[in-house]
């Protein structure tokens, strides 16, 4: 599979460099010829999501020429290796680390496990509702969805608040958090947007999508003590948002007879131990990575840090040999290649420090609990 980047690099070398910086449509006809022609016949598949080939081209299309270049150099340095500092996700049905150029909440790893939705009722049943109840504690939520919207039109109703309550979880059970929030901002009847529940909902939703700032605005809308479900959210926003001082207030609201107190006092040992991380610097790694792969192995890429460092090596070598008899062209594209190594694997050895340091955070933070019930 390197073996086949590495062509692949060739030819991006080609496009950019002799080409005079061709359009994109070269760079996509490069990548269409591997795709077709190279990637079904190597003998393994790349570990990786997004695979080598999908990587770079996201790069030249996110980034320039030259930082794109760095960025693939990075990625075949560390392709395959490594493995614990990637998240771990299903595609396919096959199992692929994560590692994607441009961040983003759908290439992440949920923070927060997956759990069984159930709808809520009220003490005296609501016979008007009880299909989409049923609906959605059996897991048809898209069902659920054409029962609420059939019930609002219909009028056939007792409480709009719990019918928008379990609107709501049917959109949670399909991950459609979007919704939540353009529903709650634009078609929520108006005394029901100070909803207390409806609010958590809101903000859990804004806590899916990554915006954990977004999240800890909409709840803040109680004051301390006033709601314990909104505090106990309110610590583990403040959390993910690295506000360990806030969270820990917020938790501290939270009485002993609360239903979920086991879930806040597990919460704040695991907060405690936020604090206390210990993490790399990625200057330090930038500067070590003026030796090819230093920052690398310093920020515990082992591997990829002494293959940095070979490869860079070797590359540097050809360009100096083939200068030393005269050959002028190899000397210029291995001279290339040995500069897009080297460049990647300073930026990579800094990315790598700051990918360690995040790795460190979510691993602990995804073993806070809470539940969205």
């Amino acid at each position: 599979m390197r073996g086949a980047l590495v062509f692949f690099l060739f030819s991006m070398s080609r496009v950019f460099f002799v080409d005079a910086f061709a359009q994109t449509e070269s760079v996509g006809n490069v990548y269409a010829i591997y795709q077709n022609y190279i990637s079904d016949i190597r003998p393994t598949k790349c570990p990786m999501h997004p695979s080598c080939s999908n990587y770079a081209m996201s790069a030249f299309k996110s980034h320039g020429v030259f930082k794109a270049l760095a960025l693939t150099s990075d990625r075949l340095l560390r392709c395959g290796h490594e493995h614990s500092y990637y998240p771990g996700v299903m595609m396919n049905g096959e199992f692929k680390l994560l590692d994607s150029v441009v961040s983003g909440y759908e290439m992440e790893e949920l923070l927060v496990k997956p759990e069984r939705l159930f709808s809520v009722k009220d003490t005296v049943p609501d016979v008007s509702l009880m299909l989409l109840g049923q609906l959605i504690d059996e897991g048809y939520f898209q069902e659920a969805i054409y029962e609420y919207h059939r019930i609002l039109i219909s009028g056939d109703f007792n409480s709009r608040r719990l019918l928008e309550i379990n609107h709501y979880r049917a959109l949670f059970g399909l991950a459609e958090y979007e919704k939540v929030i353009f529903h709650h901002a634009n078609y929520l009847p108006g005394e029901l947007k100070g909803d207390p529940f409806l609010n958590i909902k809101v903000a859990e939703a804004w806590f899916k999508l990554g915006q954990f700032e977004k999240a800890v605005d909409v709840i803040s809308a109680w004051p301390d003590g006033e709601f314990q479900k909104a505090d106990e959210f309110s610590g583990l926003a403040h959390a993910y948002a690295d506000d360990y001082n806030a969270a820990l207030r917020s938790y501290g609201n939270i009485t002993a007879d609360y239903a979920y107190a086991d879930y806040v006092r597990y919460n704040t040992q695991i907060i405690n131990e936020l604090a206390d991380l210990s993490f790399l610097r990625p200057a330090v790694a930038g500067l070590l990575g003026v030796f090819p792969g230093g920052g690398y192995l310093y920020s515990g890429h082992t591997v990829t840090g002494f293959s940095a460092a070979i490869l860079t090596g070797l590359l540097g070598y050809a360009a100096y040999t083939s200068f030393d008899v005269g050959n002028k062209g190899v000397g210029v594209l291995s001279g290339i290649f040995a500069l897009t190594f080297y460049s990647g694997s300073i930026s990579g050895g800094v990315k790598a420090a700051k990918r360690k340091n995040e790795f460190k955070k979510n691993n602990l933070k995804s073993k806070m609990k809470y539940s969205f019930n």
